[in-house]
């Protein structure tokens, strides 16, 4: 494994891991080990973990890369069997994976610590068996939100959190203002306040809760557009980026951002080089990574773009990831990793 330098800290850097079907990353700050967010690897420097999610067949590898460095993913190692469609939220040195559909629904939970290559450990369960939930983390506290639950009919409004850093079953955190599932393919939050996408069943809504305080959603704006097909969204501490997904006629390249300090409407920002959804994510504080996709000109993919944040504009090749896989989700943590699919 690699090493990760990081300049004037006394402790690790921040990690985080998604380890099903999930996307995390490790960051840097020059004071501590950070908060969450996917915001920001602070300094720009970070590397994400890719989990699982849908090839040819459904993942049990995981795959790892610098954020700040574009390039061919590598190898990081390999789940307990094969899983989807979970989502991850991270700390700074674990990320944690709640729920996912194969080989069949679950509430588990797992863990895997960043600073070791491959190996996920359990770690407690769910208040119910869910998927296609999204995951927002600070560092310390990590949600799950929405998903998928068979037994109400289809889709959740639910809210759980878990402290990261200690083994345990999920709590009930509050309720989204509608139910969601297949919404998006993870998230984008700062330390302190979580944006949800509730973009499916022809809604294009954005939630927002306060990460530290137990309660209800708010209603924060909209998407752009409707993204019923699972975008992907990412960010650092200032901006949240929503890119691809399906707009309920078409795939599309629309990039979308939002400032998660202040409540309103998604702005353009640029475009992906193809149309595409089901796409995961990983991010620093320059910069967003979205890797996999489900593309209708050319089917499940291994292409990764980036962007960087704070500048409008087209995403740019970063690099391929080792297997073509889809629905790998993308999620904001502090240390910006993952969502799963």
């Amino acid at each position: 494994m690699s090493e990760l330098r990081i300049n004037n800290i006394t402790d690790r850097a921040g990690s985080s891991g998604p380890i099903i079907a999930g996307v995390s990353t490790v960051t840097s700050t020059s004071h501590m080990v950070m908060p969450s967010g996917p915001t920001e690897m602070r300094g720009g420097r970070g590397r994400a973990v890719i989990s699982g999610g849908f090839g040819p067949s459904i993942q049990s590898s995981m795959d790892k890369f610098e954020i700040s460095t574009a390039a061919n993913a590598t190898s990081f190692g390999e789940m307990v069997g094969n899983n989807a469609q979970g989502a991850m939220v991270a700390s700074s040195t674990r990320g944690v994976i709640g729920g996912y559909s194969t080989p069949s629904t679950s509430q588990t939970m797992y863990y895997h610590t960043f600073s070791s290559d491959g190996g996920v450990f359990d770690f407690g369960e769910l208040t119910v068996s869910i998927y296609e939930q999204q995951g927002q983390s600070n560092n310390v506290r990590g949600l799950f939100s929405g998903g998928i639950n068979p037994s109400i009919a289809p889709h959740d409004d639910l809210i759980d959190f878990i402290t990261i850093a200690s083994a345990g079953n999920g709590t009930d955190f509050g309720n989204l203002t509608g139910r969601t599932g297949q919404a998006g393919r993870g998230n984008a939050n700062s330390t302190t306040r979580a944006i949800i996408a509730l973009a499916d069943n022809n809604v294009n809504t954005l939630d927002f809760v306060t990460i530290a305080t137990r309660g209800n959603a708010e209603q924060f704006g909209s998407l752009r557009s409707y993204r019923n097909g699972e975008p992907c969204l990412t960010s650092n501490s200032i901006r949240g980026i929503g890119a691809g997904g399906y707009d309920g006629s078409t795939t599309t390249d629309d990039i979308t951002f939002i400032t998660i300090a202040t409540k309103g409407d998604g702005t353009d920002f640029g475009n992906l080089s193809n149309k595409c959804n089901q796409l995961g994510g990983a991010s620093s504080s320059t910069r967003a990574v979205f890797c996999g996709n489900l593309a209708p000109a050319g089917g499940i993919g291994n292409v990764m773009e980036f962007v960087t944040i704070a500048t409008l504009g087209n995403s740019t090749d970063f690099g391929d990831l080792t297997n073509k896989r889809a629905q790998v989700g993308g999620c904001n943590s502090n240390s910006h990793g993952g969502l799963a699919q």
